[in-house]
């Protein structure tokens, strides 16, 4: 696997053509990516992004004692100003939730206008439906 630093993985994310989203780990990329081929086999449209992992930013020293959440916060961060192509898929676990008022906006994300923080604890939930 191919592992960048922050300044490395703007440089390939600028080479690419298609879109990138940056998840948290190896099951959000499964379920994002099947949620995708499956919109992709539903629409005809090829799919036009690429999803990573944000261990791939493994060579990012400031990186090295941050959880993955904030890793992947971070990165998004830096990587905003530089107008690329990519926006950040952030799990909310249980962050902020305040159970006597669930309707509550969500808190702003340090990663600004590129990061989407999901409604709910782990992006597996969503794949469950009512039989």
């Amino acid at each position: 696997m191919t592992s960048y630093d922050l300044k490395s993985y703007a440089l390939a994310v600028r080479l690419r053509k298609a879109k990138t989203v940056v998840v948290e780990g190896a099951t959000d990329k499964r379920v994002l990516g099947r949620l995708l081929t499956e919109q992709e086999t539903a629409s005809g449209c090829k799919r036009k992004c690429v999803v990573d992992e944000i261990s791939l930013l493994s060579r990012e020293q400031s990186f090295s004692t941050l959880g993955i959440k904030t890793r992947l916060q971070l990165a998004a961060a830096h990587l905003a100003p530089m107008g690329l192509s990519i926006s950040v898929l952030v799990v909310r676990e249980w962050d902020h939730l305040d159970l006597d008022n669930l309707r509550e906006p969500l808190p702003d994300s340090p990663g600004g206008d590129l990061t989407y923080v999901t409604k709910g604890h782990s992006i597996e939930n969503y794949w469950f439906t009512e039989n």
